[in-house]
């Protein structure tokens, strides 16, 4: 009893003597356990194992079998991660088409423009790459992974569709779906999702992939819906319009029309005729229309119901970008190269394209066109004014809608192949060698630049994946360093230099980036 001033305070344990034995007798017992393993490896003990193991045959594997049966079952429930049905999702407009809508504009609206900041969380999966391009509606981001490529002509490979809390980027759900027939994996890809209500639609494969689907999962857990197979790839992300999937099947698959409930093909276009559909379509009115890359080189106008051509216009380039459409015209990029060659010699233009007078006037072909000294890869951003686009080489435009004249350019020195992203005040664009840059978008002055991905290199294409902007954060997906969540508003507090360089660990610079790793 420990006693103070008279008081009793408590009872402190007498371990001096217990501890002290075990220190005496711990030589004997490590001496013990020591000629014990060696004894253990002796060949004559081993080889008297082995013999055991074998009359014991039988019986060893099944107990091995329900072993791996066991541990493969913990880890498809893993990487299923579905604990129910995803109760805490705010309610949020549907992100139907690629960078959201029919303007390209790759934002949630209203969403405040991050110009400051670092890295806010980041998630990877394994050593996947995140070619795609996320979609957010509410708290929630949809991305998918691609794994076992090691480079982009590889056929195969894993993907990996997840759904993350965007605030914080942990897991709700992850799923790589299984097929009764074919290749029964989900395999990577470069589609990027789309979100219908509680519907989630992506493509499947790379260019080299043949047999891909278009696959529909239920947002709440994950869960397949249905499936649709086609001969070729899927690259292209689908477009849900009116009820109908719509989507571009690779060289040889053509266009399809789908049903978005039950995945029932409404209509198809053979790949015949309809070369190469590479890119994601636009929906406007009754009318869908289509960009026909290599071997095609026209931009075609179909009618929604009922699959019909309602014109087909030649291009001197193929054309890869996905269109936008304000007031029934349409804005597309087009050029020699793709995401793996620049082209020869490599050149793009710009059109833009009245849909209704295309329709009526079969000599027409376009309003104007802007000649760039490279391939427009990414989707056309349409603000009031201005169509902004960026091109392969770097360049980066701000086009007058009504004249086609070149209000602003700016320079980034490396080549941009995703799609930029328009606030109302910043214009996002990523280059391919991780480099993000936020642009005053009446000046094009850089208000903020942060590094999202590596330097690529032969077995790495660099940052293909656009950024979305949302609830004052970028959203991206890169090849090393997972999919990202970066920036926030700038909202005018004091900058804090903790110390030297910054504080500990950091790069002696105000975007509070870490040091750099050896090597």
């Amino acid at each position: 009893m420990l006693v103070l001033n008279g008081l009793p305070l408590g009872v402190v344990p007498v371990l001096i003597g217990p501890i002290q034995v075990l220190i005496a007798v711990a030589p004997a017992i490590l001496a013990a356990i020591g000629s014990t393993l060696l004894l253990m490896f002796r060949p004559s003990v081993i080889k008297q194992g082995l013999r055991l193991l074998w009359r014991q045959k039988i019986q060893v594997g099944l107990v091995v079998a329900l072993i791996w049966g066991a541990v493969a079952g913990v880890r498809a429930l893993g990487a299923r991660g579905v604990a129910g049905v995803d109760e805490d999702r705010e309610e949020a407009e549907d992100w139907p088409m690629f960078q959201g809508g029919v303007r390209r504009l790759g934002i949630v609206p209203g969403t405040p423009s991050p110009t400051t900041g670092g890295e806010v969380w980041s998630y990877r999966q394994g050593d996947h790459w995140f070619l795609a391009t996320g979609a957010v509606t509410g708290n929630r981001v949809y991305v998918v992974s691609a794994g076992g490529l090691g480079v982009l002509d590889r056929a195969d490979g894993v993907g990996v569709i997840s759904c993350l809390d965007a605030d914080t980027g942990e897991v709700v759900w992850s799923v790589t779906p299984r097929f009764p027939t074919g290749f029964r994996t989900f395999r990577a890809t470069f589609s990027s999702p789309v979100v219908v209500g509680d519907t989630l639609l992506v493509g499947e494969g790379t260019h080299l992939t043949r047999g891909a689907r278009v696959v529909a999962l239920d947002t709440r857990d994950g869960s397949l819906r249905w499936y649709h197979e086609t001969v070729d790839h899927v690259e292209a992300t689908p477009v849900v319009y009116g009820g109908r999937v719509f989507v571009g099947a690779g060289d040889l698959g053509g266009i399809r029309c789908l049903d978005l409930e039950t995945g029932e093909l409404l209509w198809h276009l053979p790949g015949e005729t309809y070369e190469d559909a590479e890119t994601s379509m636009v929906a406007d009115g009754d009318r869908v229309i289509a960009g026909l890359g290599v071997d095609g080189h026209a931009i075609v106008i179909l009618d929604t119901e009922t699959g019909d051509l309602r014109r087909w216009i030649d291009t001197k380039y193929p054309v890869f970008s996905p269109g936008a459409v304000a007031d029934g015209k349409l804005y597309i990029g087009m050029g020699n190269g793709d995401f793996v060659n620049e082209g020869e010699p490599p050149a793009g233009e710009l059109w833009r394209v009245d849909l209704a007078r295309a329709e009526q006037d079969p000599e027409y072909t376009h309003d104007w066109k802007v000649q760039v000294s490279h391939t427009i890869l990414g989707a056309v951003a349409l603000g009031d004014r201005h169509a902004y686009v960026a091109t392969r080489r770097g360049q980066v435009l701000a086009v007058d809608r009504e004249t086609g004249a070149i209000a602003r350019e700016w320079d980034a020195h490396a080549p941009i192949m995703a799609s930029p992203a328009l606030t109302e005040d910043i214009l996002y664009v990523v280059t391919r060698t991780g480099m993000l840059y936020g642009l005053d978008r009446e000046t094009f002055e850089p208000v903020w630049q942060f590094p999202v991905g590596s330097q690529p290199s032969v077995h790495d294409p660099g940052v293909l994946s656009s950024p979305v902007i949302a609830r004052g954060r970028v959203y991206i997906g890169t090849q090393r360093e997972g999919f990202r969540a970066v920036g926030e508003p700038d909202r005018g507090q004091i900058p804090v230099w903790d110390g030297e360089l910054g504080g500990p660990g950091l790069g002696g610079n105000p975007l509070r980036t870490a040091v750099p790793g050896l090597g």
